[in-house]
């Protein structure tokens, strides 16, 4: 089943009576982001399963007191809604890391080994070695920390200092 998130966003706007701000962040592979009026982000999920894994990697986040992972800032979680498929979170700034909706938690990722040295080849080329290697503590540090392991690595969900500014 899929969802609108626009639909979402306008009755969450409603019962938890904020104003949103519709294109303050935009479009992603699963769903769309706003701010609302207090500063902080709305996520709303075109499907269930991607809302449920981020809606359950942010409260092993928030369990595990992490507001970062390395250099990382990491955004806290505010509220979830199941019935909308919506996360409101904290804004933070760069560097930062977030979008675990597409993660897995507790358990290997599918990919096989090619895939994966593949996965981390351009991982090298889009950071450099260098900043790779740190990304690289970070996402093992999270996972040590939360058992959450993010492997939709890119500078839109991490990102260094000054990075496209």
């Amino acid at each position: 089943m899929k969802r609108d998130p626009r639909e979402s966003i306008q009755r969450y706007a409603e019962k938890y009576r904020r104003q949103v701000l519709v294109d303050k962040f935009g479009v992603g592979a699963q769903g769309r982001v706003v701010g609302n009026d207090v500063g902080n982000a709305v996520k709303a999920f075109e499907r269930q399963p991607h809302y449920e894994t981020e809606r359950e990697a942010y409260r092993r986040i928030r369990k595990a007191r992490l507001q970062k992972a390395g250099p990382f800032n990491i955004p806290e979680l505010v509220r979830f809604d199941d019935d909308l498929w919506i996360i409101e979170m904290t804004v933070v700034n760069p560097p930062f890391m977030l979008d675990f909706a597409g993660a897995y938690i507790d358990r290997r990722h599918p990919f096989d080994d090619e895939t994966m040295e593949a996965m981390h080849e351009a991982g090298e080329e889009v950071y450099g070695k260098e900043r790779w290697e740190i990304v690289q503590e970070a996402l093992s540090t999270l996972f040590g920390k939360t058992g959450i392991r993010l492997i939709d690595v890119h500078p839109g969900n991490v990102r260094f200092e000054n990075d496209y500014s």
